[in-house]
């Protein structure tokens, strides 16, 4: 995040690669260019809720704006439903599509794997797939060779597992939308298969086991034509890779298909490795997509019940395919809603969260557009062969079906995904959170706002865990939101109001916390009073998979404009995690939670960590610092072991520090022409794993 008095970014200050890559032949210069080392931006594994059975993984293939169009000067799309995900795919149509480290980032603040986008469109994706696959096109005649990888073919795909390295994210989205030449088609899908082997491999061994190849259903053994089902034809691909995206086309059929072909091959197939596409925007999808988008969920899971009846009588009755999401940012698109403006933003989050998690729509809520106009490099299209004999029994069978779905209320995505995925502890087995959305039109520090914009930042660097079991509210007269004209920290607080009578717990953020018997942990709130002051204390509790978990050694204490900290430590008998945690909210009150911290042992290990060797760098074009710290001896020592993040001021004598940005790396991008005054200088603050802010280091 940055601010307009650090004037616009440098862009060569934190280059590394081109955010993206139009050809192979770009690719493959760019990879013969030195690069700095980049800071790791660790992955862990995210423990699932308690309501699993019979709900769907979710991955998401964003596919907003072109790609790259987040912008620290402008508030624009931003992605909130983390805890329903298992995946993120960043979608663009350039040759390959790497995931901003911004959006990795808060993928991994989530346990959400992310995933970036390797595609071939049009004639000149025909050309680089001849490339990839190591043909020669001498005068423009295609030469081929045996079945086998030639040098170049392995060396694409250990480029594609050395970004994925260098840059944190944990693999590819493989979408071959352009045929093979003509016959040589077999020469060309043997070596396909082969390169894909070999990619999953080099995941596997370089990445870990989180790595995932999936393949999108276009490319099979009868070229280009979209399945929208796991067949005969799509299985030879699917089997290399980790995971298949089927095409959004399907229906009753397709699901039937699909579950003969893994009853078959059930002991090589896992059912939630198969992900049907879903196009939000509804281009030939079941059900229309859009709010109706649940439409097609409710056919896939009456469909495949149905099936897995007829081919295996003993299969589990809450067994389901996956569900990969396409373009969900057709709340946007499609609504023309207007994110750089605070009326735009709330209409629109408020259409997000109908979508995704069933809250309601604003009063005089835009119409949707008809699912028109959606940029498409190739248009989708059905299958080529088909039985036109059973088409219209099928018609029937799926005007009946729709018929059943439409005699039904609207469902939010929510009611099909895995319940809450916990978003994994960090490096110190700690949590904090401050439930920002990526993006604001103010930014708040210790309750006093700080800076404001016109027309909005968005950084996802400034996503944290949104808290997801407070809302939507599920409680009687309780209503939970979040407010942006105050916060603690970032750019918005959770706002809850209560008009019952008694004191009740409002869980609030999901969790998987180590809690040692012998250590224990540290729970820390931030709030305050939205309205009169309580009549009561401020409560706190925690909880693992059993039930309550007991808390102790209770402390209040004042923050600044108005904001109260209160603590407490959390006890067990036994080892355990903590799954959850909320605030016990007095009768009749309006309160603000500002953020939310657990840390292992008594807290202590939030050791306020000081900034030291603020300088600029050489360039003139960014300013850089170390963090002081006893770094361990090991190799996983990081810097953010001892900080979340860090705020860059520009202080002058006598004057009130201005606030220029914040960032997650040991640098900040500044053009050192831009502030000549002499009198002035830039401070460094780096704020603790619990959130506290640390001293001002001048450079």
């Amino acid at each position: 995040m940055r601010t307009p008095a650090a004037g616009p970014l440098v862009e060569d200050a934190t280059h590394q690669s081109p955010a993206f890559f139009s050809s192979l032949a770009d690719f493959a210069e760019d990879r013969q260019r030195p690069k700095s080392p980049l800071k790791p931006i660790p992955y862990t594994f995210p423990k699932a809720g308690s309501d699993t059975a019979g709900k769907h993984r979710f991955s998401v293939c964003h596919d907003y704006g072109g790609g790259y169009s987040e912008r620290d000067d402008k508030r624009g799309y931003t992605f909130h439903w983390w805890h329903l995900l298992d995946s993120f795919v960043y979608f663009a149509h350039h040759r390959l599509s790497p995931p901003p480290r911004a959006w990795t980032r808060a993928a991994h603040r989530h346990g959400v794997k992310m995933l970036g986008t390797f595609i071939f469109e049009g004639d000149e994706g025909a050309q680089d797939l001849l490339k990839l696959l190591g043909h020669s096109n001498e005068g423009g005649v295609p030469r081929f060779t045996a079945a086998s990888l030639s040098t170049a073919s392995l060396s694409y795909a250990d480029s594609l597992i050395d970004m994925c390295v260098e840059q944190s994210f944990e693999g590819w989205l493989i979408n071959v939308e352009v045929p093979f030449v003509v016959g040589h088609e077999t020469e060309q899908m043997q070596v396909m298969v082969l390169w894909l082997q070999y990619l999953k491999k080099q995941a596997r061994s370089r990445i870990g086991p989180q790595s995932v190849i999936m393949w999108y259903d276009a490319v099979n053994l009868l070229g280009v034509e979209w399945q929208n089902e796991l067949n005969e034809y799509t299985l030879p691909f699917f089997k290399v890779a980790d995971l298949i995206f089927l095409n959004y086309w399907w229906r009753e059929k397709e699901i039937e298909d699909t579950t003969t072909q893994v009853a078959e091959k059930s002991s090589m197939i896992e059912m939630d490795q198969v992900y049907f596409g879903l196009d939000v925007w509804g281009r030939g999808q079941f059900g229309g997509g859009g709010f109706d988008s649940w439409i097609a969920l409710d056919l896939l899971d009456r469909v495949t019940k149905s099936s897995l009846h007829k081919v295996s009588a003993g299969s589990s009755p809450n067994a389901v395919y996956s569900v990969a999401l396409f373009a969900p940012g057709w709340t946007v698109e499609s609504l023309g809603h207007d994110l750089t403006n605070p009326k735009g933003y709330s209409e629109w989050f408020a259409d997000d969260a109908h979508l995704w998690i069933g809250t309601p729509r604003l009063p005089d809520a835009p119409t949707p557009l008809a699912p028109v106009g959606k940029r498409e490099e190739t248009a989708l299209v059905a299958p080529a062969a088909i039985d036109n004999a059973n088409r219209t029994a099928q018609l029937t069978s799926l005007a009946s079906a729709l018929d059943t779905s439409l005699d039904q209320s609207f469902k939010p995505l929510s009611n099909y995904a895995r319940d809450q995925n916990r978003p994994p502890s960090d490096l110190n087995g700690s949590f904090w959170t401050c439930f920002s959305r990526g993006s604001g039109f103010g930014f708040f520090i210790d309750g006093k706002k700080k800076a404001t914009w016109d027309k909005g930042w968005t950084d996802l660097n400034m996503t944290f865990p949104f808290p997801c079991l407070a809302i939507p509210s599920t409680q009687e007269a309780i209503k939970t939101d979040l407010v942006e004209d105050e916060a603690w920290f970032g750019s918005c607080a959770l706002n809850i109001e209560s008009t019952r009578s008694e004191t009740i717990q409002v869980p609030i953020s999901a969790t998987d916390i180590p809690l040692s018997k012998v250590h224990g942990a540290r729970i820390k709130f931030m709030w305050k009073e939205s309205s009169s002051p309580l009549q009561a204390e401020l409560g706190l509790f925690a909880t693992d998979a059993h039930g309550p978990l007991r808390l102790g050694d209770l402390k209040s204490s004042e923050g600044a404009e108005g904001w109260h900290a209160v603590s407490a430590q959390i006890e067990s008998d036994v080892d355990t995690r903590i799954t959850s945690c909320g605030v016990e909210v007095p009768g009749g009150s309006r309160i603000l939670v500002g953020s939310i911290s657990i840390l292992a042992g008594d807290g202590s290990i939030a050791v306020t960590p000081s900034i030291t060797g603020v300088q600029w760098a050489s360039s003139g074009e960014r300013i850089e610092w170390q963090i002081d710290g006893a770094n361990p001896s090991d190799d996983c020592w990081t810097p953010a072991l001892l900080a979340l993040m860090y705020i860059v001021w520009y202080t002058r004598d006598g004057e009130e520090p201005e606030l220029l940005g914040a960032t997650s790396d040991e640098f900040f991008a500044l053009k050192r022409s831009d502030f000549p005054d002499t009198t002035g200088r830039v401070g460094v603050q780096a704020i603790a794993i619990d959130g506290t802010l640390g001293p001002m280091a001048l450079g």
